[in-house]
């Protein structure tokens, strides 16, 4: 971009400004100062369901005010009205001396159910803090899926502009809504259709697909050209599927309430599935007791694959405790041993039509019933000691059913430091990044310019957040220093994809390392976001260099001795020296030709 603006380079001027606002945390007469940073999370002894995962408090034990920045759009936050509007005038007079307008006819009162702001309406009433759209936008998405039924009935294809500008809302109620979102793959399937090298159903081929149609057909014309959409589409197989859903999630006459933080007499719920064989068995930690049921597949069930059986067991026994009254007012963790599971459930959909029923009845009581869930994949080992594996046997005196302790299997909570003696892992990472600053909650709202690898070790549960800062971070001093974070394989649905954008190398630590033993049951996640180099091509993600470095570590021994020291010390070391090469020669080592 040369000299020109960028996007890049408003972003990471918004997130200056924002530091700037916010000032000196430990100022008293600061109106956004706080003390420390709280992370209440599921499996810890005292998470409470109607406070956020992470928050800040100031000395006094009240919650820190703070704001948001959504484009060009300022959300401020405050204990009572009147800090409310201290918030709102500190942003607005500081965001104009540096030059950035405040449109004060845009203020709105304070209140707790502001309307609507990006997509969704906010609602702090009735004691629980929840999001909604409006009933007009209800109403329209319904008008929109009766059209779109209409068109599949009555031809086979659809008009493109009308479409495209629908999915558009759609996508707009999915920011209120996520489990609307799976099931708009049909819709985006069906307006490209139209493009080159599409199969029947929509989706984009294969290499080797493009080539064995060449041979076939030779005539690339006949394939589309690409150009210009044409006034109507084919609509895709999947759309009937997808628009019998999103039609079953719009049947309420009024629009959902989706919780986002429960009342404060709601509480939480565990609950390990598993299905084996011709059996199925559940526990469930609910206030101090231990539900259990267990049982053998009727003869029906004899032909279904063991993905189709992992999901149903989980959604037979959801629906069991539903329908008893257990679940009301609390916020459900599922753990399996079936990673397809929990990808059937994040996904919304399944190529199987069987499991795509499932998958729909689960949503259907999640957005409706007001049900928070979370399903969470934990290895095939912690379902063993945890006895869940041997209820689907018909074994009731195992793990918790034999008196163990329910909350040591699911340390959602814990960090790789709690998880075990902490100079373990701080000798391993000292071997080959040398001296190190180890973050601490409070240091992930603090960007500030380091030149020591600064090492992230957040618990699975507070991962996301941590990794929003991250982002943060590294946009605003992108070639400071190198970050290292390190968790464990839990909750990896809410913080592994945005890990993979961060980081410039992910690996993984498997269990049976001198660092990370069996007991753990689940290996360790790692990434690098290195800094960027001077030289083209500026980021190292993706490089030879880095392919290489982690084929070696997927390779190694887990016996070896301080495994992958030596492979990453190196790793830092040529990386450190790049800034200091020529062009040619950081090519050269970047893309080596032997």
């Amino acid at each position: 971009m040369g000299v020109r603006f960028s996007p890049y380079q408003a972003v990471q001027g918004v997130l200056f400004a924002e530091t700037f606002i916010k000032g000196d945390r430990h100022d008293i007469s600061n109106i956004f100062r706080w003390d420390r940073v709280v992370l209440n999370l599921p499996g810890s002894p005292d998470y409470t369901p109607s406070k956020s995962w992470v928050y800040k408090i100031r000395a006094d034990g009240i919650l820190a005010s703070d704001f948001l920045i959504y484009v060009d759009d300022v959300r401020t936050m405050g204990h009572s009205a009147e800090e409310c509007r201290l918030v709102s005038r500190r942003v607005a007079s500081l965001l104009n001396s540096l030059g950035l307008q405040d449109a004060a006819r845009k203020r709105r009162e304070e209140s707790q159910t502001p309307g609507a702001w990006a997509g969704a309406i906010v609602m702090t009433a009735d004691g629980f803090v929840s999001v909604s759209i409006s009933q007009e936008r209800w109403d329209k998405a319904k008008c929109i899926l009766n059209w779109i039924q209409e068109h599949v009935t009555t031809g086979d294809d659809i008009p493109f502009k009308l479409l495209e500008s629908h999915r558009g809302f759609l996508i707009y109620l999915v920011r209120t809504y996520p489990a609307l979102n799976p099931y708009l793959k049909g819709i985006h399937l069906t307006l490209d259709s139209w493009q080159p090298w599409r199969l029947d159903d929509g989706w984009r081929m294969t290499l080797a697909e493009i080539r064995a149609a060449l041979d076939d057909h030779p005539d690339f014309s006949s394939f589309g050209t690409g150009e210009k959409a044409p006034p109507r589409v084919k609509w895709v197989p999947r759309l009937i599927n997808d628009l019998e859903a999103l039609l079953l999630l719009f049947a309420p006459a009024m629009p959902p309430r989706r919780p986002m933080r429960l009342s404060a007499s709601a509480f939480a719920i565990y609950q390990f599935g598993d299905a084996s064989g011709t059996g199925f068995g559940s526990s469930l930690f609910l206030n101090g007791s231990i539900y259990y049921r267990h049982g053998q597949w009727s003869s029906s069930y004899s032909d279904e694959s063991s993905n189709f059986l992992e999901l149903a067991n989980l959604i037979h026994a959801i629906e069991d405790a539903h329908a008893k009254g257990l679940l009301s007012d609390s916020e459900l963790f599922v753990f399996t041993d079936n990673s397809a599971a929990e990808g059937a459930f994040y996904k919304g959909t399944s190529p199987s039509r069987r499991l795509f029923e499932l998958v729909l009845r689960l949503r259907s009581l999640q957005m409706n019933a007001g049900l928070a869930l979370h399903v969470i994949h934990v290895s095939g080992k912690r379902m063993i000691a945890q006895g869940t594996d041997a209820l689907s046997r018909g074994i009731t005196t195992a793990g918790v059913m034999a008196g163990m302790e329910f909350s040591s299997f699911v340390p959602l909570h814990e960090s790789v430091q709690q998880r075990q003696d902490p100079n373990v892992i701080f000798d391993w990472v000292s071997s080959w990044a040398g001296d190190s600053v180890w973050l601490t909650p409070e240091d992930w709202f603090q960007p500030r310019s380091v030149t020591t690898p600064c090492v992230w070790t957040p618990p699975p549960a507070a991962a996301d957040v941590a990794m929003d800062q991250l982002g943060k971070w590294i946009h605003m001093r992108p070639a400071d220093t190198t970050h290292i974070i390190i968790i464990p394989r839990l909750m990896t649905s809410r913080w592994r994809k945005i890990l993979g954008k961060i980081c410039d190398l992910v690996f993984t630590v498997p269990l049976g390392t001198p660092i990370w033993n069996f007991s753990q049951f689940e290996p360790l996640i790692v990434g690098i976001a290195l800094p960027l180099c001077r030289h083209k091509s500026w980021r190292l993600r993706g490089t030879p260099l880095l392919e290489s470095v982690e084929r070696t570590l997927r390779e190694l021994p887990q016996a070896t001795r301080g495994w992958g020291w030596s492979v990453l010390r190196q790793l830092l070391i040529t990386t450190g020296s790049l800034d200091a090469m020529p062009a040619g020669m950081v090519r050269q080592v970047l893309y080596p030709t032997g």
